[in-house]
Order: C-alpha cells, then structure tokens, then sequence
C-alpha cells in the first residue's frame, strides 16, 4: 500500500539548541503553520501540495483562538482558506488589512484574497480596484487562485507577471496554468502559449485518472 506524503518532508530536523521545551505549544504552531505554507510550492504532488496547506490550516487557527489579532497569521490564513471557506478568507483578509504595521508581503497575500472574494460576489468593479491599489503601492503579489478576467482589464505583462508568480504558490492549479496560456496567446508568444496548453493537458489527464 503506498504511503501516504507527509506535510513533514522538507522541513529540516530541529537540533539540540532548537528544543521546543517551555515554549508554548501554540507559539510552536505558528511558527510551523509558517513554515508549512511557505515550503507549500516546493512539494512534488497535488496531495503534497494538499497536505502542507492542511497542516498550515490547522495549526495557524490554533494559534489565532488563542491570540487572535495577529496580522501576519490573519493574512495567511485568509490565503489558505480561499478554497475551503471564501467568506471566512475575506473576514480574515479584511482583520489583517485593519492591522497597523503589516508586513509587505502579508498585506499583498491579504489585498489579493480581498479582490478574489469580491469578485467571486460579483463586485468587479471594488475587486479591480484593490487590483489597482496593489500596483500603485509596486507591490508583487505571489498567490491567488487567478480565475477571473479582472487582470484581462489591467496590462497584460503586469498579469502575466502576477500569474507567474501565483503558479509558484499553486504549481498544480489548473485554472492557473490556462490563465497564463491565454495571457500568453494574447501577448502573441503562441509557442510559450502551445506549451502551456500541453502541460494543462497533462495534469487534467493525471488528475482525471485518481
């Protein structure tokens, strides 16, 4: 029976000077929570992929109901819960955004999650807007399911820039690779585009055949 992938694998041993004793076991878990979602798009399967962000979930809303109104865990648990629970990811977008002092790269991941939600309720007017404000600040956002044609409306070299970037976070997201297929083929780079195409072939076959 094969054995099922660890979200473990990839995260380097602790050593003796590293020992977690009289450390809070929810301190602990923020900082796996982390760890888990930064190593996310470094894992070789989708169910790897899965199983890191599982384990992110899991200990991060450990951490949040025993201190709630940590900007830094909000906003990563607005980016892992997008799939799962798109109303409670803008409720926890909306808290970290609120946070004075958020660090750059949380309040992208927070912005991003915050444009997503309102467009998946039909504002696409508020969601293009908070697209805007993260050009304007030359901010880089690094993940989002990017399904919608929002960035059809902005630069197509900005957008295919943002989908480059969220295909890192979500290597095996469909919706993902044939954003960045149309981008191309309408940037007229159809042999990048062609390319595309084939690699979504490929995992629609893989995932059709589980």
């Amino acid at each position: 029976m094969p054995k099922e992938p660890s979200a473990f694998a990839g995260l380097p041993p602790l050593r003796s000077h590293q020992s977690t004793e009289g450390i809070p076991s929810e301190v602990v878990n923020r900082a796996l929570g982390l760890a888990y979602l930064e190593i996310s798009p470094s894992r070789s399967t989708a169910s790897e992929f899965a199983a890191c962000r599982q384990e992110a979930i899991g200990k991060l809303l450990d951490y949040d109901r025993i201190h709630p109104g940590d900007g830094v865990v909000e906003a990563a648990l607005a980016q892992l819960l997008l799939d799962y629970d798109p109303q409670g990811s803008g409720v926890y977008a909306e808290k970290a955004l609120a946070k004075s002092g958020l660090p750059g790269q949380s309040r992208v991941n927070a912005l991003l999650v915050k444009s997503l939600v309102l467009l998946d309720g039909g504002a696409e007017g508020r969601a293009a807007a908070v697209l805007d404000e993260l050009g304007k600040a030359r901010l880089s956002p690094i993940d989002a399911p990017m399904r919608s044609s929002v960035l059809f409306k902005a630069d197509l070299n900005k957008a295919l820039v943002i989908a480059d970037q969220a295909i890192r976070v979500r290597p095996f997201d469909p919706d993902l690779i044939e954003l960045r297929a149309t981008i191309l083929q309408r940037l007229g780079r159809k042999d990048e585009a062609d390319l595309e195409q084939d690699r979504l072939g490929r995992l629609r076959r893989r995932q059709g055949s589980r």
